[in-house]
This record gives C-alpha cells, sequence and structure tokens, in this order.
C-alpha cells in the first residue's frame, strides 16, 4: 500500500519550515512512516507546483491567485541582489477548469428534470425492423454570416432546422419496433468557453455562450428522442465523441441518462470510447466520429474489438461523420459510410471550398436482411 501526503499536508510543511527544501526534507522524514521515500528532486518538483497553484508563495513572497497558472515571472533585483519587485505571468489553469467543469455537470445534472415513463399507443409495429437515424455533425454553437460564408447560421436557425428536419423523417420512416438515434459526434461546435479546438487552438466562429449552446443543444436531442418515441416503441441513443466536443459529448450522455432514468422506453449509452457498436439481429453496427482512423481501418477495427460478432453476423456497418459530406465504400465484409451535416458553412468550410448537400438520413435494417431501405429528407424541405 502506498503512503502519500496530500497537498495540504505538504504545503503546510513547507510553510513551517520557511520552504527550505533540505529543512523540509528532514521534517518528512521524522513526519512520515520510514516505507515513505524523500527525494529532494520530487520535494522541489511538488514545490514547484504548489507555487503554481497558489498553494506556495512565490521566491518574492507573491502568491498566484486560485483558478490561474503560473507562466513565467519578471524579477528586479537590488544591488545586493535582492528581489525588489516581481511581475507574475499567468493563465487559466486548464486543471481548475476541468474540475470546475465536472463538478459543473454533476451539479447540473441533479437539477435536470427526469421525464416519467410515457405510454406507447400501439401502432402496427414491424418486430423484425430497426430504424437508424444517423446525426451527422450538428456543429450547434457554429456562427455563419452571408455575406461571408454565403448563409447566416446561428443557434435559433439550427433548432428550427435540425428539429423540423428530424420530426419529418421520423414521420417517413415506417414503425419499427426499435429505434437508434445515432449521434455521430462534434454534436457541439466547441467545447471550452475560449471558443477555440482543444487539440489545436484555432478559432472557431461562435453564436451565444457555452451555456446558450448547451441549452440549445439539450433542447434538440430531447425533442428528437421525444419525437422517436412518438413513433417507435423503444429507443436507444448512442453519442459518439468528436474532436470539437470529448467533454461536450460526455456530459450529453450523462445528462440524458439522468433525465430519462424512468422512462424505460429509452436506453442512452454512456461510454468514453471514442468507438461504440450495437447489433439487430444479422447486422452489426460500428459507430465512430471518423477522426482518430481512416475509413480503410475500420472493417479491421470491428473485426479485432466484436469478434464474436462479426462472425456471428451477415451484414456490417460502419457509420461515420466528420467529413461532412456523403461517402460510401463496401469493404471485405463491411459498408463504411459517412453522413452529411445539416450545418451551413463557416467561414474556414466556405473558403477552403466545401460544397457538400446537406440532409438526413433514416436507415431501416431487417433483423434477418439487413438494410432493406432509407429514407432522405433534404433541408431545403425546412428551409423553403
Amino acid at each position: 500500500m502506498s503512503i502519500k501526503i496530500d497537498d495540504a499536508q505538504f504545503g503546510a510543511v513547507c510553510m513551517d519550515n520557511n520552504c527550505h527544501v533540505p529543512s523540509i526534507i528532514k521534517a518528512l522524514k521524522t513526519l512520515m512512516p520510514s516505507e515513505y521515500r524523500v527525494r529532494k528532486d520530487r520535494v522541489v518538483s511538488r514545490m514547484k507546483r504548489l507555487r503554481r497553484l497558489g498553494i506556495l508563495p512565490l521566491d518574492s513572497g507573491n502568491y498566484v491567485s486560485q483558478g490561474e497558472v503560473l507562466k513565467g515571472t519578471t524579477t528586479l533585483y537590488d544591488e545586493n541582489g535582492n528581489i525588489k519587485l516581481q511581475w507574475l505571468k499567468t493563465d487559466t489553469e486548464k486543471e481548475a477548469i476541468l474540475t470546475s467543469f465536472k463538478a459543473c455537470i454533476e451539479n447540473y445534472v441533479e437539477e435536470l428534470p427526469k421525464f416519467k415513463a410515457k405510454e406507447y399507443k400501439q401502432l402496427h409495429t414491424a418486430d423484425e425492423l430497426l430504424a437508424v437515424y444517423p446525426l451527422g455533425d450538428p456543429h450547434i454553437g457554429m456562427k455563419a454570416y452571408k455575406d461571408e460564408a454565403g448563409e447566416d447560421w446561428d443557434l435559433t436557425k439550427t433548432q428550427e432546422v435540425i428539429c423540423g428536419v428530424f420530426d419529418r423523417l421520423v414521420k417517413t420512416t415506417p414503425h419499427c419496433k426499435q429505434a437508434v438515434i445515432v449521434n455521430l459526434g462534434d454534436y457541439f461546435h466547441r467545447d471550452n468557453m475560449a471558443g477555440v479546438t482543444e487539440r489545436h487552438k484555432h478559432k472557431l466562429d461562435t453564436d451565444g455562450t457555452y451555456l446558450m449552446m448547451v441549452s440549445t443543444g439539450m433542447k434538440i436531442m430531447v425533442q428528437m428522442i421525444n419525437s422517436a418515441l412518438e413513433h417507435h416503441e423503444h429507443v436507444r441513443v448512442i453519442n459518439s465523441l468528436g474532436n470539437h466536443d470529448d467533454t461536450g459529448a460526455i456530459f450529453l450522455q450523462v445528462a440524458l441518462s439522468h433525465m430519462y432514468e424512468n422512462e424505460p422506453r429509452v436506453q442512452v449509452d454512456c461510454a468514453n470510447a471514442v468507438f461504440q457498436y450495437f447489433q439487430h439481429g444479422t447486422s452489426l453496427f460500428g459507430v465512430h466520429h471518423g477522426h482518430t482512423v481512416k475509413p480503410d481501418k475500420l472493417p479491421l477495427m470491428m473485426a479485432t474489438d466484436k469478434p464474436k460478432e462479426w462472425g456471428a453476423s451477415e451484414f456490417r456497418y460502419f457509420l461515420t461523420g466528420h467529413e461532412h459530406h456523403e461517402a460510401r465504400k463496401e469493404y471485405s465484409g463491411c459498408i463504411v459510410e459517412s453522413f452529411r451535416t445539416l450545418a451551413a458553412k463557416d467561414n474556414y468550410a466556405y473558403s477552403g471550398g466545401w460544397r457538400a448537400g446537406r440532409d438526413s438520413k433514416a436507415l431501416v435494417i431487417h433483423e434477418e436482411f439487413g438494410e432493406v431501405e432509407r429514407h432522405t429528407v433534404n433541408i431545403a424541405h425546412v428551409l423553403k
């Protein structure tokens, strides 16, 4: 069993010994059991970390404010070599933001309403059929301007279009007993308050605040689920992690799972994995945003991840997004398909020459014969 000393205890020892490293080492050896190994390099490294966090003072006696991180210092010395002035260069502490965000998710989820079980009005349902609704890259929270990218686009327009298209799509699909809503990732356009991509810090064109974006996204997904419940007896929801919304996708899973906890007709998958799978009869489906593995590698990923299911299935499909355009290719044993987005083009996409069409599809899967039909709703139906 490892023996540890937390930051508060370690900081207290440092302060009691005026942040003098040899004295701190001696105090730790006296305070901690003999099994606890005290190393000078680790003591110094931990002191530096606590100074960046504002738990310990810097040499000048200054503290880094809580919620900020020390990027560097500029120090002015007097003629005797003593510190006269010191300027601190700080930035927002990512760890503090993440901790705060996780706490925010937990608190927010607890306040969300829980939907009561909704009675299903028995229609002529086809027990052998499954409706799959792939949702390609909604990018909720993206902002576009007509004079810059050919079309005005904001949160209000996003909600009107996605909800309108999905409602029409559900009504054109057969009354399958089961349905799966597959969010293929990049549901939210940004994953932070700053409005930049997490990996490369590219500035994004965003509409509204982060809270407004999340609120709109929740309303859209709830409407989609409730529309599906009017048409299908059981609805499953899968949210894939995208490169724009790693954290947002996890939040969405947890929030929806809580809200539909008392609705036995709804199943919300909660997963951190970038690859997810589901089955219907002789058909095996893989779900991946498309940002970490190329399409031609996905069939092998499926066979490796799900060897028993691969062997037991006759039809195999991998559903992806990310590219924003329609593409379908059949590989040995598996069809890989990417789906269009309903979102308008922002300045980056427009300037890059992306001109793919925009629609949403429903795939109808027979438990024995695989895909037997599909339905498409073009965005023009709603924008007209």
